[in-house]
């Protein structure tokens, strides 16, 4: 729960407190108008957005530990596959040298989006494929060898911005390629 949930919302919570724009809420103030009641509370509220990572890491955990389906298979989004995600954003806005990525990173907008989606899909009823193998056979694991070799290749030329498109892609070929 710790290493899974806690690190990356406390990752996500100073994301959100650093990104370039975290005037968002005087912006939505000048945009929506006095209906909507908007102060200076609530921008220091809004990096806290990042802990709903840590609620729903532990929501998944305390299921799959009951949960007698995932054995070959999971349901929702593993917590170290949301934690990957997190935890390679300030490395790309580290290391990273691609313009897209690191203005996608420091937006509030993006990492809000990020979190709510991330702490959807773990708790989410998607069945996802497993890395385990019961055997090396190629045609019964080509799914996850596929996935792989895709995985390898987009590390080798995208670095750590490849680690968010992996997870991505993991999600979309297991509803993709679903088991019947």
């Amino acid at each position: 729960m710790v290493t899974s949930g806690v690190a990356p919302a406390m990752i996500m919570y100073k994301l959100l407190e650093n990104a370039n724009n975290t005037n968002l809420f005087s912006q939505a103030r000048a945009t929506v108008g006095s209906w909507m009641p908007i102060d200076d509370n609530t921008i220091y509220f809004l990096p806290f957005t990042g802990f709903l990572l840590a609620l729903g890491a532990a929501y998944r955990l305390a299921n799959f530990n009951i949960d007698s389906r995932q054995t070959d298979r999971f349901f929702g989004l593993p917590t170290p596959a949301m934690a990957l995600v997190v935890l390679s954003i300030p490395l790309i806005l580290e290391y990273s040298n691609n313009a897209i990525a690191l203005q996608l990173f420091e937006n509030s907008y993006v990492l809000i989006t990020i979190t709510i989606l991330l702490s959807i899909l773990m708790n989410a009823d998607i069945e996802l494929f497993s890395l385990k193998f019961k055997n090396y056979d190629i045609k019964e694991n080509k799914l996850v060898y596929s996935f792989l070799i895709i995985s390898l290749i987009l590390i080798a030329v995208l670095k750590f911005v490849a680690i968010p498109i992996i997870i991505l892609l993991y999600v979309l070929l297991s509803v993709l390629f679903k088991r019947n």
